[in-house]
């Protein structure tokens, strides 16, 4: 290109530039913040990781506990053990003595000695000591275990061991004379604070008129129907009001007998004022003011002795067991659990012909008669076994080995049999043949008795 046209182009180039319109400036603004926002940072869960059962801070407990009840020394795997060594055995070969079962979708792990639970974990727990209650609550079937309770059995009640609690002694709630209520309401904390089932006192019994028992109420051996009913109503009416968490209530206790090859009637006020009619009235009566105190699903119970065997006692409740679930049916009343029959299991042994009061002898608790027994009363009532205890003649010990077969195999048949809902323990600390009652320590058939139980978790 020429200069001369270079210069031009140049010119031209100034002259638009001085002539075009000044850009805009804009301010800028500098945000000034107030605070500083730092997240948080995420909360991490660590994962639970199961105790190995060799760092189980209690193993030595558990496993001395166990080798105390059989004489300080057992046989595992051919070797004779005491404490020290099964203890160090297990710290070393742990998964040997570790079984696996899964209940309801959990997974549960049992340190198992010869065939008996010791302790217990679970997939978010760590090791802990069995317990009775842990294994019936694994049942597929509605089982529970209890002890009945005069305020020295606190300390088996709160650690959990059972699921029921039975008020064992006599209560009177009138207001003239009242006895035991201290009781109904320690039972009323114990029950609720450690998740227990609790089982009323003795609704209606004719011990309770007695003039050696309570005198104040003789007077109700000579009153008049309405007068007998009145107190009926006001003695539920009191029970359940001074302890409303009552689940379980006997609402009669012991009112037939089997005498000559006949059922005769224990002598009674309700007796006297309904006949053998005064058992549905009882029913109907703790049934009403147990609505009437806002409480439900209460299981009614008709308790007595000498009915665990096929006699014309237990031919009696099951009759009348037909027939009382056929009316309550034709009221439109269709409870899941209407009533129960109770039956207390005051084992005896020694010679038949030497004792002094009712229960069955030794030799008549065989399984398949008990069995059969338990299974007479399906579709009528299931069975509550109410008050039992094994002793010899005149009171003595029985030998451990017959505690062992008559508890086992009156468990084994009311498993079985699937209609058996609770096995009570009766004055276990007068009966000690599950806890030493001086140590608290377990005893050999109490081992015994929860090796049957583990055999039916599934």
């Amino acid at each position: 290109m020429k200069t001369k046209n270079i210069v031009t182009v140049l010119l031209v180039a100034v002259i638009l530039t001085s002539c075009a319109p000044a850009a805009k400036v804009v301010p800028t603004e500098t945000a000034v913040s107030t605070s500083t926002f730092t997240p948080a940072p995420p909360t991490i869960t660590p994962t639970f990781v199961p105790e190995n059962i060799a760092d189980a801070k209690d193993l030595s407990v558990w496993v001395s506990d166990f080798v105390h009840a059989y004489d300080n020394k057992v046989t595992v795997n051919g070797i004779e053990m005491d404490a020290t060594h099964l203890t160090d055995e297990i710290r070393k070969t742990g998964d040997k003595f570790i079984q696996v079962k899964k209940v309801k979708g959990i997974e549960f792990s049992f340190l198992v000695v010869n065939n008996v639970p010791l302790a217990i974990r679970s997939n978010n727990e760590n090791w802990r000591e069995i317990l009775i209650k842990d294994l019936t609550e694994k049942f597929p079937t509605e089982f529970s275990i209890g002890i009945s309770y005069d305020g020295r059995e606190k300390d088996l009640a709160e650690k959990g061991e059972f699921s029921i609690v039975v008020a064992g002694p006599f209560i009177f709630t009138e207001k003239e004379n009242p006895i035991g209520l201290d009781l109904l309401s320690e039972l009323e904390t114990l029950t609720k604070n450690n998740n227990l089932v609790y089982y009323g006192p003795h609704l209606y019994y004719h011990w309770l008129f007695s003039k050696d028992q309570n005198p104040k109420l003789a007077y109700l051996n000579s009153a008049d129907k309405v007068t007998i009913e009145n107190w009926m109503i006001l003695r539920a009416k009191d029970l359940f009001t001074l302890a409303p968490n009552i689940k379980i209530i006997n609402v009669s206790n012991e009112p037939i007998y089997e005498d000559s090859g006949a059922i005769g009637w224990e002598n009674s006020p309700m007796y006297k004022a309904f006949g053998k009619d005064w058992l549905k009235k009882a029913w109907q009566i703790a049934y009403q003011e147990s609505n009437n105190a806002n409480i439900h699903d209460i299981v009614f119970v008709f308790n007595d002795y000498n009915n665990e065997w096929e006699n014309l006692k237990s031919q009696y409740y099951r009759n009348f067991g037909k027939e009382f679930k056929q009316e309550l049916e034709l009221q439109n009343i269709n409870l899941t659990t209407p009533f129960a029959i109770g039956m207390q299991f005051h084992v005896r042994t020694g010679a038949q012909d030497k004792i002094s009061w009712w229960g069955p002898h030794i030799d008549q608790i065989k399984y398949e008669t008990l069995l059969q027994h338990f299974e007479s009363f399906k579709g009528i009532a299931p069975i509550y076994i109410t008050e039992f205890s094994v002793k010899g003649e005149n009171d003595v010990d029985v030998p451990v080995d017959q505690q062992i077969e008559v508890v086992n195999t009156v468990v084994q048949a009311a498993l079985d049999s699937n209609n058996v809902r609770a096995f009570i323990f009766w004055e276990p600390l007068n009966h000690p043949f599950l806890f030493d009652p001086s140590t608290g320590k377990r005893l050999m058939p109490y081992y015994a008795l929860v090796k049957t139980l583990y055999e039916y978790v599934p």
